[in-house]
């Protein structure tokens, strides 16, 4: 049997020079012919062309990679995006009005409920759950050297003077279950990633602000440095959720779904 003809060279009688068919429509796993690599380079060993030959066997791996998720795969991960985004959007609303009404218990509970919904439906629960504490970990960290420093001040929640309150750990804890699933866009995109978190990092707290939960002591001094720490927080935090991704499936990032998916 001869090769297949995705793989076959043209027979013109330019100086040896191979064509190959570009078109990926059909899936891999309607190709009639899986060759192996030892095959496909004994294929070409005739060429005497060792560029020829790497393309050869660059295009035959091209075209044995999965195909990409059907419209059904996709449509469940909108739904799960946007039920994701709505999550944290309610868990960060909570947190904030608790928090500045005296009971910051209610809205802790709250985003601890969601970010345990969340890590149960992770494929990989332990990847998903490194990264929510590791995030947490970073988040305490960085509030609670604007709240030292005095341009952050909370009214609740503080348990040791000078730190963040625990309703903001959560939060943060929140902001963790968005980076796998409805901030997923951002993966490859480091400027712009840079870009949202310089812009939504200063208006979550100046809406926070607003809503009581937090007071801006020094305005100027405390939206700058939010400015420039998220911008450079959020490219990084997305290269770590990309490393540890608790909802990528085994076809790869273009086909994520949440446990139980199809």
């Amino acid at each position: 049997m001869g090769p297949c003809r995705r793989c076959r060279p043209s027979t013109g009688s330019a100086a040896n020079r191979v064509s190959y068919r570009a078109s990926r429509a059909q899936p891999a796993t309607t190709f009639r012919h899986k060759l192996s690599q030892q095959r496909r380079i004994s294929l070409y060993s005739s060429l005497h062309d060792p560029f020829t030959l790497a393309i050869a066997t660059f295009d035959c791996e091209i075209h044995t990679t999965s195909p990409r998720p059907g419209a059904a795969a996709t449509g469940r991960y909108v739904k799960h995006a946007v039920a994701n985004f709505l999550a944290f959007q309610t868990g960060w609303l909570a947190c904030v009005l608790s928090g500045a009404h005296g009971v910051p218990l209610v809205g802790t509970g709250l985003a601890l409920a969601l970010v345990g919904a969340h890590i149960l439906s992770a494929r990989n629960r332990g990847e998903e759950l490194r990264l929510v504490l590791l995030v947490a970990l970073v988040g305490a960290i960085w509030d609670s050297l604007l709240t030292a420093a005095g341009w952050l001040q909370y009214a609740s929640g503080v348990l040791v003077p000078g730190t963040a309150p625990y309703w903001i750990v959560a939060m943060w804890m929140l902001f963790a279950t968005t980076l796998n699933v409805s901030l997923r866009w951002l993966r490859g995109r480091p400027l712009l990633a840079a870009v949202v978190g310089a812009a939504g990092g200063p208006l979550a707290y100046l809406a926070g602000s607003q809503l009581g939960g937090v007071v801006l002591a020094e305005p100027v001094l405390a939206l700058t440095a939010l400015a420039l720490g998220w911008s450079v927080m959020v490219p990084l935090l997305v290269l770590l959720a990309q490393r540890l991704d608790g909802f990528q499936s085994p076809g790869g990032p273009a086909a994520v779904q949440p446990r139980g998916s199809a």
